[in-house]
């Protein structure tokens, strides 16, 4: 809209001065330096003094017009000397500005009329040119005098004539003494009405020729003329002037016309407004009232124009404002957007324009560089480069970038308070609107050192990865999707005897090896890949007439894609394994027979031991019988004495015999019944046992079984350990103090503790500690026994996983301390030889006297 507005205001607008009431110069407008030939500083100089002389009586004459109140003064037709020749304007002077600063506006135009007037003469040429056209062969041929005295006769009835024509009178005055200046003012007043003719024929042609709508109405809104155009807007003919205009048709709705042009004639401030037409139109009506060169409005101008293109065009101009608004909305959320993320972005952005200066760097960069954006702005590529040790051809790939208008990428070093940094930056030119031009280049820079780093270490990783691959003695292969072997390592030639070129791109079907069963080694590689899980697969080659054996683990690796891509295979000869195990299954076997022939000996030595006690039972018993009754006898002296040797030695003889007899049923009982057994019970029945030797030798026996009441257990075992324990504290009781025997139960964990306290003789265990738990070895004579005690409780206990530790101080007493393991409350069964028939224990056990 600004543009075609200015556009109007060149074409249509007068040539205006503005002055203060200093007469100073303070706008001028249009062409007023040219018309008026003033020089281009002219604002604030007085104007009177800036114009050739030709005009300076007409605008002395003008602004005294305002300055005593005449409203508008008008002056058509004033010659102006100018450096191209004499010009013919037309001035008009307006009363602008407030009282505190009162501003006169001059209006000039290029006048029609030529007549060389010196003076100006206002309306009174109008008057005269009206009076020419009522009859201009009467004031053509009167005289000079009778010149004057019509002159006189027109200017006495007119007060405007004589108000307009102030300066005229007092030039008259002045100068016209006499006949001829009358007749020179008369020969000027006849070019002036020439110039007035020519300047109304100018106007009706305008009026004829113009596209603008003009209407002239007076004070009662009667037509007094109007434009050939105004028929588009009015049903008007020539014949209507003077006709009310509430009685001519319009084309358009408007119905406060009339209402509206009353209130312009009284408060004489112009109005328009736009009225739709009947046909979809649009048309723009100004009410301005119509001002004479007295102050007086005699009517109003109406003036009409199609707008309808304007509104369409405004319409579209509007929707185009809220379009672009719409997009620099959604432009500023952009850019603020960017902004966001250029400012959290951790890469380095700066912005060079075509001189190579930076003119932009984000946070990211001050962030990895430490450097503060103010240092760097504005400053040269080559500077920054130099300080920040960049090679020097950073800048010239920026140079390339603004030439070629291409990206291009680049790897860059430099060195910050972190030591040696690398960077990727990828370098975008930044085109102009109309993308012919590279304006800048923005530089994105990535710190890579971290991935320098890593590729460092993968290659290092690499080589140690591939010295081991190439020096380990296991064959290392790798399959595609395809099945087709893509790689595989030095130590395959030396298994296989084939080169690794030849096996490389083939499936293994297509191998030239002789393997046992392809189809197998196939289907294994096709799971590792279905399934996405490691396989083994054992396979039988065959080379150089030499039997192999490979067990492959088969190892998926995963890609990007999220599924197995390849796998890899690392095979171990185990050749050398499977023939351990086929001598193992031939030394296994051999193994089973010596172990048969050996139970079926130990079968026989256990009959034969069986056999031995029991058929010695007998003669032992009547040796006993012998000796008691050798005893019997009154012999005396030697018999005697024979008699208890023998005796004696046949009762050691009976008690090895019930010894080894009891240890051979612990040691062979292939089914025993379990049975939840309770320590205080255990602990009365023992010490009824052993009341005798309580009897003999007074002590006492306590148990404390708060910490375990009881455990699941074969009863005849637990009745053992308290009874050989128990038997053995009394019988090596301490000499001088009554034996105490203490004996208590915990749980600890998943085993249950008892341990069997006494003050008795003691042990000692560093001498003698190594043959405590030895069948059939006594560590002392006190007391008479087989030996074979403890080695029982061992046995019993070790029988479930227990165990059975001792402590003891010579002359102050032993500990033992019997682990025992739980049974899970089923029926327990061993090993049961061959041919043997199972038995229960026997009672033997609890018979046994203790050791």
């Amino acid at each position: 809209m600004h543009a075609y507005e200015k556009l109007l205001i060149a074409r249509f607008a007068p040539s205006l001065v503005l002055v203060n009431h200093a007469l100073e110069i303070v706008h001028t407008h249009g062409k007023a330096h040219q018309l008026l030939n003033l020089p281009e500083e002219a604002i604030h100089r007085d104007l009177i003094s800036l114009l050739p002389s030709s005009l300076q009586h007409a605008f002395r004459d003008g602004i005294r017009q305002i300055r005593l109140g005449a409203g508008k003064a008008t002056y058509p037709g004033i010659a102006a000397d100018c450096p191209d020749g004499q010009l013919w304007l037309d001035l008009t002077f307006s009363p602008m500005g407030t009282s505190a600063d009162p501003l006169v506006l001059i209006e000039l135009g290029e006048s029609r009329v030529t007549s060389p007037l010196a003076e100006p003469v206002g309306f009174a040429g109008q008057l005269l040119q009206q009076e020419l056209d009522k009859d201009p062969d009467r004031h053509r041929q009167t005289p000079s005098g009778k010149v004057t005295a019509d002159h006189e006769s027109v200017m006495s009835p007119c007060g405007e004539l004589l108000s307009s024509s102030r300066e005229l009178r007092h030039t008259l005055q002045e100068g016209q003494t006499t006949d001829e200046g009358m007749a020179a003012v008369s020969e000027q007043l006849q070019e002036e009405i020439a110039r007035l003719n020519e300047l109304h024929t100018d106007l009706g042609n305008l009026f004829e020729a113009t596209q603008a709508g003009a209407l002239f109405v007076d004070r009662e809104l009667k037509v007094r003329k109007f434009t050939p155009q105004v028929k588009t807007y009015f049903n008007l003919a020539d014949s209507d002037i003077g006709r009310p205009l509430a009685q001519v048709a319009a084309h358009f709705t408007y119905p406060e016309l009339l209402q509206e042009a009353g209130k312009v004639l009284h408060n004489l401030e112009p109005a328009e407004q736009e009225v739709p037409g009947r046909e979809g139109q649009f048309y723009l009506i100004r009410l301005v009232p119509y001002q004479a060169p007295d102050g007086s409005v005699p009517g109003l101008v109406i003036t009409l124009a199609d707008i309808s293109e304007f509104r369409k065009v405004h319409h579209s101009l509007l929707r185009l404002t809220d379009e672009l608004r719409q997009r620099g909305a959604d432009l500023e959320r952009t850019e603020q957007c960017w902004q966001i993320l250029v400012d959290n972005i951790p890469d380095s952005i700066v912005r060079y324009d075509r001189n190579l200066n930076v003119t932009f760097v984000n946070e990211g960069f001050t962030k990895e560089t430490g450097v503060d954006p103010s240092e760097i702005m504005g400053r040269s590529a080559f500077s920054i480069s130099s300080d920040l040790q960049r090679d020097d051809s950073w800048p010239r790939s920026i140079q390339q970038v603004l030439t070629t208008a291409s990206v291009k990428e680049y790897t860059t070093t430099y060195v910050n308070n972190r030591g040696e940094q690398h960077y990727h930056a990828v370098m975008v030119p930044e085109l102009s609107a109309d993308g012919q031009e590279v304006e800048s280049v923005l530089t994105i820079s990535r710190n890579i050192t971290s991935v320098r780093q890593y590729e460092r270490q993968l290659r290092q990783s690499e080589l140690l990865w591939r010295g081991l691959v190439d020096h380990t003695p296991d064959v290392i292969s790798r399959y595609d999707s395809s099945l087709r072997l893509v790689f595989v390592n030095k130590a395959a030639e030396k298994e296989f005897g084939v080169p690794a070129k030849e096996l490389l791109g083939r499936h293994p079907s297509g191998f030239s090896l002789r393997t046992a069963n392809p189809q197998a080694f196939v289907d294994k590689l096709e799971a590792a890949f279905s399934t996405g899980q490691m396989q083994q697969h054992i396979s039988e080659t065959e080379s150089s007439g030499e039997k192999k054996y490979f067990l492959s683990t088969i190892v998926p690796e995963w890609g990007e894609s999220g599924s197995p891509e390849t796998v890899l295979l690392i095979s171990r000869n185990i050749t050398d394994i499977k023939r351990t195990e086929t001598e193992l299954r031939e030394t296994g076997a051999l193994i089973r027979q010596q172990n048969d022939q050996l139970v079926k000996a130990n079968e026989y030595l256990d009959n034969f031991v069986y056999a031995v006690a029991h058929d010695l039972r007998s003669p032992v018993a009547n040796l006993t019988t012998l000796s008691r009754l050798l005893l019997k006898l009154d012999s005396g002296g030697k018999v005697q004495e024979y008699a208890d040797f023998i005796h004696a030695t046949v009762r050691r003889l009976d008690q090895t015999l019930n010894g080894l007899v009891e240890v051979l049923e612990v040691q062979s009982s292939f089914r025993i019944k379990l049975q939840e057994v309770v320590f205080e019970q255990v602990l009365r029945e023992v010490t009824a046992e052993v009341a005798p030797l309580l009897e003999t030798t007074p002590g006492r026996i306590e148990g404390d079984f708060t910490g375990c009441a009881g455990i699941l257990y074969i009863p005849a075992y637990i009745a053992s350990i308290f009874r050989n324990l128990i038997s053995n504290s009394l019988k090596y009781r301490a000499e001088g103090r009554p034996p105490v025997v203490t004996i208590t139960a915990s749980r600890q964990e998943d085993e249950v503790l008892l341990e069997f306290r006494d003050n008795g003789m003691g042990i000692d265990l560093d001498r003698q500690g190594h043959k405590l738990f030895r069948p059939f070895s006594r560590l002392t004579t006190q007391a008479e026994g087989k030996g074979i005690g403890l080695h029982l409780i061992r046995s019993m206990i070790e029988k479930n996983g227990g165990r059975i530790e001792a402590e003891s101080v010579v002359g102050s007493g032993t500990i033992f301390r019997c682990y025992l393991k739980e049974y899970n409350g089923q029926e327990i069964k061993t090993d049961e030889p061959q041919g043997k028939k199972p038995r229960e224990i026997s009672d033997t056990t609890q018979a046994a006297p203790a050791d």
